[in-house]
């Protein structure tokens, strides 16, 4: 009987060179690796640095050993499945209490038949396939832990990387060629790549040069896997902009400390950018970020065809407010008013404090009939707001003004249209306050 076409890690615990002989000559090692201990020290390492999928214990000896061995397996991660070899008939030993706390899903009896071990393994791998196969999630549903993308066309290979990650809290894709590589990378935008560079077709070095120069994905760390390891391979991957190198065989240790240092960097650095993006009072993107969100937001229009629009808008009588009632009432006016606009539009919608008490907005997929609705929910909602003494301002209440332009009806570049939009609301401005203005009209008319 020959071993279906499974891929995995076994780990044998044994010291007799038969038993050795017997299960190295029944695998095929395109699909399972073996690894070998003879005493339980060397097992506890093969187990802490490749979590085997099967263990398989060679004639089990006294009541310590077995019961060492099952506090090897209760504390793997994941623990194995185990096969036991035995010089006794399987059937008695499932009553034996010692085989009881190893938690043996499969026995064999020696003299070692390989059909029936090779049958043992097959059920030891197909239920472990369904197991993980019932513990998936797909990877929508877990937008809060890191995604990492496993690129590696062996199957062997790509089994020994999962194993490694497995217990690790973060989201895993997988695919084993380049072009399918650059294709989940796109949709996805994972926060780690691992790339085998050796892959059919477009090989890794190409794969991580494309990853390294699309927009999207240039903020991606690549760590690079592969058997190639003399210094210019590593110069190479460098060149083409990895972020680090592990040669194969892959040890546990190594990868799981890269990749955790990766990420915590990472994370670090995305917490940096997003300080420097944002407006330390109300903790909406600030001037900078939302130019640069503009601009990319206008090319996206354009190559979709689609309406864009820009609103900006100010506190009216907002030096009043603060030589009456203090800097700090004016603050959290600032504050309030951050939280009401996130509150009436979208989230898609992109809000920025442009500079001490003005706003700017910028609506994707709006045109000029959706701008002046925006603008006149977003006037209302101010309006109606009992921000405290408010009743102390001009008017009776504190108030917005607004102005606001459309791409393409109104202008077809980013400061034309912040510009346009700017001038709608020094017009709003003068002609009354409390109300809004569109780029070339001079009423509030919502068509």
């Amino acid at each position: 009987m020959e071993i279906k076409e499974m891929t995995g890690c076994i780990a044998l615990y044994s010291s007799d060179i038969t038993t050795i002989e017997t299960v190295a000559r029944s695998l095929d090692y395109n699909l399972f690796c073996l690894q070998v201990a003879g005493k339980l020290t060397a097992l506890a390492r093969v187990i802490a640095c490749t979590p085997p999928d099967i263990l398989i214990v060679d004639s089990p000896g006294d009541k310590t050993e077995m019961e060492a061995l099952a506090r090897l397996v209760e504390n793997a991660s994941p623990p194995p499945s185990v096969l036991v070899i035995t010089v006794e008939d399987a059937k008695d030993l499932r009553q034996v209490s010692p085989l009881q706390a190893l938690s043996a899903g499969e026995t064999v009896s020696k003299p070692v038949c390989p059909g029936k071990l090779a049958e043992a393994i097959n059920s030891l791998m197909a239920s472990g396939k369904r197991a993980e196969s019932s513990a998936e999630k797909p990877v929508e549903s877990l937008k809060d832990k890191p995604l990492v993308l496993v690129v590696e066309d062996s199957p062997l290979q790509m089994k020994v990387l999962l194993r490694y990650l497995e217990g690790r809290d973060m989201d895993i894709i997988t695919a084993t060629n380049g072009h399918e590589a650059l294709k989940l990378a796109l949709e996805h935008v994972p926060d780690l790549v691992l790339l085998d560079l050796v892959l059919p077709g477009m090989d890794g070095f190409e794969v991580c040069r494309r990853i390294k120069s699309t927009p999207a994905t240039s903020g991606v760390p690549v760590i690079v896997i592969t058997t190639l390891n003399d210094q210019e391979d590593k110069l190479n991957s460098l060149r083409h902009g990895a972020d680090d190198f592990i040669t194969k065989p892959v040890d546990r240790r190594e990868l799981l400390l890269k990749i955790d240092n990766i990420l915590k960097r990472k994370k670090q650095l995305a917490v940096l950018a997003s300080e420097v993006s944002r407006d330390p009072l109300t903790g909406l993107y600030n001037r900078r970020y939302m130019e640069y969100a503009l601009k990319r937001e206008i090319m996206d229009a354009a190559s979709s065809e689609s309406p864009l629009s820009v609103i900006m808008l100010d506190v009216d009588h907002f030096k009043h407010y603060n030589d009456t009632n203090g800097h700090p009432a004016g603050d959290m006016v600032l504050k309030t008013l951050g939280k009401i606009l996130a509150a009436t539009l979208r989230q898609s919608d992109i809000i920025a404090r442009y500079g001490g008490e003005e706003f700017l907005v910028i609506l994707p997929n709006t045109g000029p009939e959706g701008l002046v609705q925006v603008m006149e929910n977003t006037r209302r909602a101010v309006e109606e707001y009992p921000f405290p003494n408010g009743e102390r301002q001009p008017g009776g209440r504190l108030t917005i003004s607004l102005g606001g332009a459309s791409f393409p009806a109104h202008a077809g570049e980013a400061a034309e249209l912040v510009d346009l939009a700017d001038q709608a609301l020094y017009r709003a401005k003068r002609e009354g306050r409390n109300c809004w203005r569109l780029a070339g009209e001079n009423s509030n008319h919502i068509q």
